[in-house]
C-alpha cells in the first residue's frame, strides 16, 4: 500500500474539517451568501446545494456535504475542498468590481513571492510568445475578454469569485509579463491560501485547452 504524502494527508484533513463545519450550517443561509441554488429534496434525502467552479457544475449532498460533479462522478480532493471552503466562507457581500493584485490581499505580501513562482511565472510561461491564445483557453471556463494589459480575460471561478487574468506582450526592452487580479470582495468568499489553488485550478484547466487552440 502506497504511503500518502504530507500534503495528500493535509488535504484531506481539511476536506473532512470542511464537511463537519457545512454539516452544522443553515443551506439555505448558505445557498443565499454563496449565490448558489438550494434544492431541498424529499424528505431527508435528495438534498443539495448546486454551484458551479469553472464554468462546470457540481453537486454539494446533504447532510454529508459529500462533493460530485453533475453526472455523479468524483472530482479531485482539491476540487472538494475548495468548493466547501467558498460555501463556508461566503459572507453575501456584493462584488466590488473593483480590481486589486494578490498583494492586496490578507497576508497577500507575505505569500506573493510564492504566488509569483507559482502562478504568474507558470502564466507567463504558458501565454508568453502567443498572448492572444489565452482568451480562446478561457472561454470554455466561461472567461470573457476585458479590456487590462495587452490581453486579459475575466473568469468566474465560482459565481462571487471572478479573476482577471493577464498579460503583456514582449517588446524590445521588456520580456512578456502577466499578472491576477481579484475583486476586492474576495476576502469575503475565500482566504488568501485559497484563492493560491483556484489560481492553480485555472491555470490547469486553460493548459487543457489552449492545447486545442
Amino acid at each position: 500500500m502506497t504511503k500518502k504524502s504530507t500534503r495528500e494527508e493535509a488535504i484531506e484533513l481539511a476536506f473532512a474539517s470542511a464537511q463537519q463545519r457545512l454539516r452544522a450550517m443553515d443551506p439555505i443561509e448558505v445557498g443565499k451568501r454563496a449565490g448558489v441554488e438550494w434544492h431541498k429534496g424529499q424528505g431527508d434525502k435528495g438534498a443539495y446545494l448546486e454551484i458551479t467552479f469553472l464554468n462546470q457544475g457540481y453537486r454539494v449532498l446533504l447532510p454529508d456535504a459529500e462533493v460530485k460533479t453533475e453526472t455523479g462522478a468524483d472530482p479531485s480532493l482539491v476540487r472538494k475542498v475548495l468548493i466547501l471552503h467558498y460555501l463556508i466562507q461566503a459572507q453575501g457581500k456584493e462584488l466590488a468590481r473593483r480590481w486589486v493584485d494578490f498583494r492586496s490581499l490578507p497576508g497577500g505580501l507575505v505569500y506573493y513571492p510564492v504566488f509569483r513562482g507559482r502562478v504568474i511565472a507558470r502564466l507567463v510561461r504558458m501565454f508568453g510568445e502567443r498572448p492572444e491564445a489565452l482568451i480562446p483557453a478561457a472561454a470554455p471556463l466561461g472567461g470573457r475578454k476585458i479590456a487590462m494589459a495587452d490581453w486579459a480575460v475575466e473568469i468566474p471561478a465560482f459565481p462571487r469569485v471572478p479573476v482577471v487574468f493577464a498579460l503583456w506582450e514582449a517588446s524590445e526592452e521588456f520580456a512578456p509579463e502577466g499578472t491576477i487580479m481579484y475583486d476586492d470582495a474576495l476576502p469575503s468568499y475565500l482566504k488568501t491560501e485559497d484563492a493560491i489553488i483556484v489560481c492553480e485550478e485555472i491555470l490547469g484547466a486553460l493548459k487543457e485547452h489552449v492545447q486545442k487552440v
